[in-house]
């Protein structure tokens, strides 16, 4: 298993940038010996460095997190299980064969967080997931080759003007039936989205966050929507957040 790490060259720059959460992930990925590569690449975007507006031009971000992170796939043997995750808002609670065992029991090609939030809703895109089930790109992992895939079909129907990679997968996951199983970590096992989640339903034990209810322990965290200092005022994310 290869975990991912994808930023632009003039990361520091960017309002998205949170030099405590980033120092925090790198030293948790060291701590926990996850075999890790960082790829810290040019990239210019109207809306780089600044994401002021609700939704970016169109594109803007999806010729940086798809199409440079596809040709970068291909430098990886087929078969490996990646897992993407963003750099600014995300933090291992478990080592990796944990999570490698997790996605495992999904039997599955790709598995992607689960969020309450459809992002972006523009058109009809709610429409695609009556239950809910929406997906979140900040973190995700599968086979290479499937991946890739994905992505392909992604870059083939670009005619749409996908916002970025978060867009095509929301839509092109419902629509794609070729030999790519995907699925959505509802009881967040692998991935725990935390924008606009009940935290109430979750305590600690030692150095994990566990559910009251179903004691699922959920191996990465994911601040998504901006929510990394929020986060940090609640006690329970803030004491295995460290």
């Amino acid at each position: 298993m290869k975990t991912i790490l994808l930023l632009n060259k003039e990361y520091e720059t960017s309002d998205r940038y949170n030099k405590d959460a980033y120092t925090k992930l790198l030293k948790k990925l060291k701590d926990k010996n996850i075999n890790f590569d960082l790829h810290i690449k040019d990239y210019v975007s109207s809306d780089f460095p600044n994401y002021k507006p609700l939704l970016p031009q169109p594109h803007s971000f999806f010729s940086f997190k798809l199409e440079l992170f596809y040709e970068i796939l291909g430098d990886y043997p087929t078969d490996e299980v990646i897992l993407y995750t963003d750099a600014f808002d995300t933090y291992f609670l478990s080592d990796e064969n944990e999570i490698l065992e997790k996605f495992k029991s999904f039997n599955a090609d790709i598995v992607f967080g689960h969020e309450k939030n459809c992002w972006p809703n523009i058109k009809n895109e709610p429409k695609l997931y009556p239950n809910g089930d929406f997906i979140n790109a900040g973190v995700y992992i599968g086979v290479n080759s499937k991946i890739r895939k994905l992505m392909e079909y992604c870059m083939h129907l670009n005619s749409l003007r996908f916002y970025d990679d978060q867009h095509a997968f929301l839509i092109l996951t419902k629509l794609m039936r070729e030999g790519i199983k995907v699925e959505v970590d509802l009881n967040r096992e692998l991935i725990f989205n935390l924008d606009i989640n009940d935290l109430n339903q979750f305590d600690t034990i030692d150095d994990r966050l566990i559910n009251k209810d179903t004691k699922i322990k959920p191996c990465i965290l994911h601040a998504n929507g901006g929510t990394y200092d929020d986060m940090m005022l609640n006690e329970p994310i803030k004491s295995v957040w460290i």
